[in-house]
């Protein structure tokens, strides 16, 4: 106990007189991260991951205007409670932060970076209450659920012309935002889902819920949750019988899902802010580096990581580092990076197309591409 007191007073300390460095000299500009790393670790790591890269190159390529970054990794363990804690100790020593990866972790923490007007980013936030509160400090590179949820439900509709839609999700903020989403998109055709259904995290035997869902026989189920769950509610699916299409939110886009999946992956479609396209050298050349350092494939949650870390330094450059300036600048900037040209609007969410995808033969096909700025309902 008398340890961990000692090793906290170090760090505060540590924390205050990094602070002092980089208000008064400008020595260090330094970057939070405030992420869940043992709860949800395939999201975490690629977060902290991808930050770490990005901010390698920019040192590597002279810092802003000769400034190095620094991350400084916080983990929240997806509690909401610990995200505000780590919050309070680390924004006023920080010009910018990345949270994550939940949306109840991002909202707590909302309310505080307003205070010490930090601007906070989330590269895997599709949390629509997030960019509904008026804060002008939050930015969201991942896309917006009820953008997400319409692109899902007008291809669904338009383009397959399917109708008696389900929907299962995951019982917490995340899964609960996006059927909410869904929802929202389908009254836009006057339609209703048939059924809902709802499974908690960590659940591996979804039979009741397939069971029921095989009752309403569905032209299509949404699945809105995390990869683990998805992955496993697909493949028992279709062990079951059901062979409509499944497939919504974007954790059906990762390697987890295609080996946990397997066979049962094929023809399961999804939307996302991110397709690795082989054509884009830029691209791909990030992808084979991330490969050969971390050993795993980069998803949309990596890619947006290191481009908001760029776009924070790029903000930072425009607004000479000065902290006050910073959200005024990154709000006029649009940058291309790894993943297509990122700017914000008004409310903070970001205007990337977005990606309908479909899984065959254990690769990614990409089916058409949504320009967001031209769909009439937010």
């Amino acid at each position: 106990m008398k340890t961990h007191f000692v090793s906290t007073v170090i760090f505060v300390a540590l924390s205050v007189f990094l602070f002092v460095q980089t208000g008064s000299g400008q020595q260090t500009f330094y970057i939070g991260l405030n992420v869940s790393l043992t709860k949800t670790p395939l999201l975490g790591y690629a977060m902290k991951n991808a930050s770490e890269m990005a901010i390698e190159d920019i040192n590597n390529a002279g810092g802003v205007n000769g400034v190095p970054l620094k991350l400084l990794v916080d983990d929240n363990k997806l509690l909401p409670t610990e995200a505000v804690l780590i919050a309070k100790k680390t924004l006023p020593n920080v010009h910018a932060t990345i949270v994550g990866t939940s949306g109840s972790c991002f909202l707590a923490v909302m309310p505080v970076a307003a205070e010490f007007r930090v601007p906070m980013f989330g590269p895997g936030m599709g949390t629509p209450a997030i960019t509904e509160r008026g804060n002008k400090y939050v930015f969201r590179t991942h896309f917006n659920d009820k953008i997400g949820a319409s692109v899902f439900v007008n291809y669904l509709i338009n383009t397959l012309k399917l109708k008696r839609i389900a929907i299962a999700n995951e019982d917490r903020d995340y899964g609960i935002g996006g059927a909410s989403s869904v929802k929202q998109a389908l009254s836009k055709y006057d339609l209703k889902p048939i059924t809902e259904e709802k499974f908690a995290t960590g659940m591996v035997d979804f039979t009741p819920i397939i069971t029921r869902l095989k009752e309403f026989n569905p032209d299509a189920i949404i699945i809105w949750g995390f990869p683990n769950e998805t992955s496993i509610f697909v493949k028992q699916g279709r062990e079951a019988g059901i062979k409509c299409l499944m497939g919504g939110c974007n954790a059906f886009e990762g390697d987890t899902f295609n080996n946990l999946a397997g066979i049962s992956g094929n023809d399961i479609v999804y939307i996302s802010p991110y397709f690795a396209d082989p054509k884009d050298l830029k691209l791909q050349s990030f992808i084979k580096r991330y490969e050969g350092k971390y050993k795993t494939t980069p998803d949309a949650y990596t890619v947006n990581s290191y481009d908001t870390v760029q776009i924070i330094a790029k903000g930072l450059m425009k607004a000479g580092g000065n902290k006050e300036r910073l959200p005024d600048a990154i709000r006029s900037i649009r940058w291309q990076g790894l993943n297509q040209e990122l700017g914000f609007d008004e409310n903070g969410d970001n205007t990337r197309p977005i990606h309908v995808v479909k899984w065959r033969d254990g690769k990614r096909v990409k089916i058409e591409t949504v320009d967001i700025t031209k769909l009439t309902q937010r």
